[in-house]
C-alpha cells in the first residue's frame, strides 16, 4: 500500500471518533480498487467505493469530488462536534476536491506566501509523519487520530481558536507552556546546519513571534472564515491540538513535536535529490527556449513534481514502477483560452488507442467496474496506479506519445 491521504486518514479517525460501536475498531487498509469482496457485514469501507459499499466523497455539479470525511462527519456527528471540526472538514474537503486549498482559496497569493501556508499545514504534518515513519502506517495513523482527536477539543474553544486568528499571543491560553518557536530554536541548536531543510517551517515561526498571528500577516485581506480555516489546521494549532490532548503530559507533547520537526527535517533533505532527480528529466519540445513538457522515466522522488512546476514545467509525464501518469500545472492555458486537464481527449486518445480503459466517469462514484487509468475529478492528474491504488501490472501507454500529444497542444504551431 501507499502512504496514507489527508482524506483517508482524518476518515478513519472520525469513524473511530463519531460513528457508534466503532470506537475500538481494526484499521485495516487495502487498495482503493478494492472491489469489497469478502466485506464483513459490521465492517465500514472509507475513502473507497467498494464496489458500493463504501463511503466515498460526493460528486457536486461540477463533477468534483469531494471528501469521504465531509460525509462522514455530515452523517453521525452531533451539531457541536461538526462546528468544532468544521475548518478541518473544508480543508480537507479543499484539498481532496481540487488538490490544493492555498492555490484555490488564495489564487493570487505569492509563492512565498504559498509555500508557508502549504509547508506548514496539517498536510504537511501528515508528511512529516510519514517520513519520520517510514513503512509503519499504523504508527501514522495513530499520530494523526491524536491530532484529529486534539482539533476537536481545540475547536471547541473559541477563545483559543481565536488566539490563533487575531494578533494574540498564545502564552494567554498557554502560559506556562513551550511554544512552537522553543522546539524549533531547541532542534536548530541540535541541528544548525539543516534551518534551510525547514524554512516554511521557521518563517511560520518567525511570522507568529514578530507579528502575533501568521494568517493576520500573511493574508490580512482574506476573509474571515478562510483565515480561521488556515490557522485551525497549521502545525501552530497541531502544537495546541496535542496540548489540549495531553493537558498534563508535557513529555508527550514534546515527543510528537520532535517526531514533526523530524520529518519535516527528513524532507527537507531530500531537496537535492529531487533536483537530481530533475536533471536526469527530459525536456520537450527540443529547440524551444522555454521547453514546458518534462518527461520522468523514472520518478522516485514525487516532490519532483512541484519543483519541476516551479521551474516552469506545465505538463509532467512521470513513470513510477508501474505507476504513470499525466500532471498538469495549475490554470494552463491552451491557445485557444481553454485550461488544460490532464484527462484532455488527446491525451485520453493515447490510452484508448492501445485498447486501456479509463474512469471513473461522471455519475459512476460507486462503480464497481475496473479501469487501467483514474482521472482526477479536478483534472490535474490522469494515472495508472496511484498511492491508494498502485498498479499491479504495467500499462501499455508508451509514455513519449503523451509527450507528442502535450507537445500538439501547447505548440500547435510546430
Amino acid at each position: 500500500m501507499g502512504d496514507w491521504d489527508l482524506d483517508a486518514v482524518t476518515s478513519c479517525a472520525a469513524v473511530l471518533e463519531f460513528v457508534p460501536g466503532m470506537s475500538g475498531a481494526e484499521i485495516v487498509r487495502v487498495s482503493a480498487a478494492w472491489n469489497g469482496e469478502g466485506m464483513e457485514k459490521d465492517a465500514m469501507a472509507v475513502d473507497l467505493p467498494a464496489g458500493g459499499k463504501g463511503i466515498k466523497g460526493a460528486r457536486d455539479t461540477e463533477g468534483k469530488i469531494h471528501s469521504a470525511l465531509a460525509k462522514i462527519v455530515r452523517i453521525y456527528r452531533s451539531a457541536k462536534d461538526a462546528l468544532a471540526i468544521k475548518n478541518l472538514v473544508d480543508f480537507v474537503d479543499c484539498q481532496d476536491a481540487y488538490g490544493s486549498p492555498v492555490k484555490r482559496l488564495l489564487p493570487g497569493a505569492d509563492s512565498g506566501t504559498r509555500g508557508i501556508l502549504s509547508g506548514s499545514s496539517i498536510g504537511a504534518v501528515l508528511k512529516a509523519f510519514q517520513y519520520a515513519n517510514p513503512d509503519d502506517s499504523q504508527t501514522v495513523f495513530l499520530r494523526m487520530r491524536e491530532v484529529f482527536q486534539g482539533l476537536l477539543l481545540l475547536g471547541q474553544d473559541r477563545g483559543a481558536v481565536q488566539g490563533l486568528i487575531n494578533r494574540g499571543a498564545w502564552s494567554e491560553f498557554f502560559p506556562r507552556r513551550q511554544s512552537l518557536k522553543d522546539y524549533i530554536e531547541y532542534h536548530l541548536s541540535e541541528y544548525p546546519s539543516d534551518a534551510l531543510a525547514i524554512r516554511n517551517l521557521t518563517n511560520f515561526c518567525q511570522i507568529h513571534d514578530e507579528y502575533g498571528s501568521v494568517v493576520d500577516h500573511l493574508i490580512p485581506g482574506a476573509p474571515a472564515n478562510i483565515k480561521e480555516m488556515f490557522a485551525l489546521n497549521s502545525v501552530g494549532a497541531i502544537l495546541l491540538a496535542l496540548e489540549y490532548l495531553y493537558p498534563n503530559a508535557d513529555r508527550v507533547v514534546f515527543d510528537r513535536m520532535t517526531e514533526i520537526f523530524r520529518g519535516f527535517l527528513l524532507m527537507g533533505q531530500t531537496k537535492p535529490l529531487v533536483e537530481m532527480e530533475a536533471r536526469r528529466a527530459e525536456f520537450f519540445p527540443a529547440g524551444e527556449s522555454r521547453r514546458k513538457i518534462a518527461l520522468v522515466r523514472d520518478r522516485r522522488h514525487k516532490n519532483i513534481d512541484h519543483f519541476l512546476i516551479g521551474i516552469g514545467v506545465e505538463v509532467i509525464i512521470y513513470v513510477e514502477g508501474m505507476n504513470m501518469g499525466v500532471r498538469v500545472a495549475d490554470d494552463v492555458r491552451l491557445p485557444d483560452g481553454s485550461i488544460l486537464r490532464a484527462d484532455h481527449p488527446a491525451f485520453r486518445r493515447v490510452v484508448y488507442d492501445i485498447g486501456e480503459t479509463i474512469g471513473p466517469e461522471p455519475g459512476e462514484v460507486h462503480s464497481s467496474k475496473k479501469y487501467d487509468h483514474f482521472p482526477h475529478s479536478a483534472g490535474f492528474v490522469m494515472a495508472h496506479g496511484t498511492d491508494a491504488a498502485p498498479a499491479t501490472r504495467p500499462s501499455k501507454v508508451n509514455p513519449s506519445d503523451w509527450v507528442k500529444a502535450a507537445e500538439k497542444l501547447l505548440y500547435p504551431r510546430r
